[in-house]
């Protein structure tokens, strides 16, 4: 028994590499292994890792990242549009269905039968509950206070680690699994994943994300906990609500450092009791801890829309053109592109 999760169970987290960029690859095996951004309007919405490697970052301008990989022999390709003319995630849904469908009911045998579920969490990113015993096929049922992580209170954390830093618990169930979710995906859909091992979700993710690019991550006893902890900058902890930068400010740069804080002093460091549960749950964090349980979330429950408008640059009206103005941009009814997604 240990404080991270359930003892029947590990979660894998499977999270496509530079998503976005290895759809456009798919439909142009031209740009195959050559830096690649993706834009969106405005916006740099993708890199992959080349692109990454000739200085490209998410969120730059978009003629600035042109010069940069034009340098390096790359391209910024634009998000997929439809024949009219309109930005669609079309393929980029597509995509992202065959890889739930691969997840759900697509892996090999005996990975498959392991499954007990599987929750989508983005449009590239997926978690598993895999079952460690036969008896555990079924997801658990959380009743009241019945969570393993319960069992321990949080300021006991330090003398459990400290007296448990040898403990390890058997991850080769889960690491097979992941393997053969790295095969199946890149084999019948030619992406490149990588999956983190871990005891709860919490650990997965960060897990996966230190396996980047193509590769896997296990996170397989209680020091492994510790030095991830230690390698995940605090910003990249997943649900902070805004509070890294204040974080930063107080000299807390990596999950580890935490530890040093009880729940009470980081909502007190944070502005006092309204933040006092995002202070509970970054202490938890800090130690590696997270409830959170896999669900199936099925369909989309609702659609969200939103609109940007593109000024239109106009000319002006005769009278006031012999006043030697220019052309005005936001006269008119401008350009609307519209962009929808489902939240689930």
């Amino acid at each position: 028994m240990h404080p991270y999760g359930s003892p029947d169970h590990c979660v894998l987290h499977v999270d496509v590499d530079s998503f976005f960029c290895q759809v456009e690859e798919l439909r142009c095996p031209s740009l195959s292994g050559r830096p690649v951004a993706v834009q969106q309007h405005q916006d740099i919405i993708a890199v992959n890792y080349p692109a990454r490697q000739a200085g490209v970052k998410k969120h730059m301008p978009p003629a600035q990242a042109r010069t940069l990989l034009s340098a390096a022999g790359g391209v910024v390709v634009h998000v997929f549009t439809e024949p009219d003319g309109r930005v669609s995630y079309r393929p980029y849904r597509e995509a992202s269905a065959a890889l739930l469908r691969l997840l759900s009911c697509g892996l090999p045998s005996p990975a498959s039968a392991c499954v007990a579920v599987v929750e989508k969490a983005s449009i590239d990113e997926a978690y598993l509950l895999v079952a460690l015993h036969a008896n555990a096929r079924q997801p658990p049922a959380k009743a009241p206070n019945s969570s393993p992580s319960s069992s321990i209170p949080l300021p006991d954390m330090p003398a459990w680690v400290a007296g448990h830093g040898g403990l390890a618990w058997d991850c080769s169930l889960g690491a097979d699994v992941a393997a053969a979710v790295r095969a199946a995906a890149k084999q019948q859909l030619g992406l490149t994943v990588s999956v983190g091992v871990a005891p709860n979700k919490l650990l997965a993710k960060l897990a996966s994300r230190a396996a980047k690019p193509d590769g896997v991550h296990v996170v397989g006893g209680v020091e492994a906990v510790q030095q991830l902890l230690a390698a995940t900058p605090v910003d990249r902890l997943p649900g902070l609500g805004g509070v890294a930068p204040a974080l930063l400010r107080l000299g807390i740069s990596c999950a580890a450092q935490l530890q040093a804080q009880s729940a009470p002093s980081l909502a007190a460091l944070l502005g006092g009791q309204q933040q006092a549960r995002l202070a509970g749950r970054l202490a938890e964090a800090g130690w590696g801890r997270d409830e959170g349980r896999v669900v199936d979330k099925g369909p989309p429950r609702s659609l969200q829309v939103q609109m940007t408008l593109t000024p239109q640059v106009r000319p002006l009206p005769p009278n006031l053109q012999a006043s030697g103005r220019g052309a005005v941009a936001g006269q008119g009814p401008g350009n609307a592109a519209v962009a929808c997604w489902c939240r689930c």
